[in-house]
């Protein structure tokens, strides 16, 4: 899992997948957008996404194949991103002093 921006100013997470499924057509990773411009935005949205896909995609059978996937993909990508809000966000606190 990776934070990337574009050129244009929007930041996309990059989750690789692990060996044992990229021989089963699943592509080197996936770039997902975050829909922030803003790091702090981007960072939090980042870790809410990684939160719910590492642990779907680290327990995927080897014998599943990247079509039949997708659509689990997709629907964890929508819920997340169903979670974010444009007019409110809560960055990362430091730990308290």
């Amino acid at each position: 899992m990776y934070l990337l921006k574009s050129p244009s100013g929007t930041y996309y997470t990059r989750l690789c997948f692990p060996k044992y499924l990229r021989s089963k057509d699943f592509p080197f990773d996936v770039k997902i957008s975050l829909c922030a411009k803003e790091r702090a935005i981007a960072v939090s949205r980042n870790a809410a996404l990684i939160a719910k896909l590492h642990p779907t995609i680290h327990t995927l059978p080897s014998t599943v194949h990247f079509k039949d996937f997708k659509p689990t993909l997709d629907d964890v990508i929508i819920d997340v991103r169903g979670q974010f809000s444009k007019n409110t966000f809560q960055p990362l606190s430091s730990s308290p002093n």
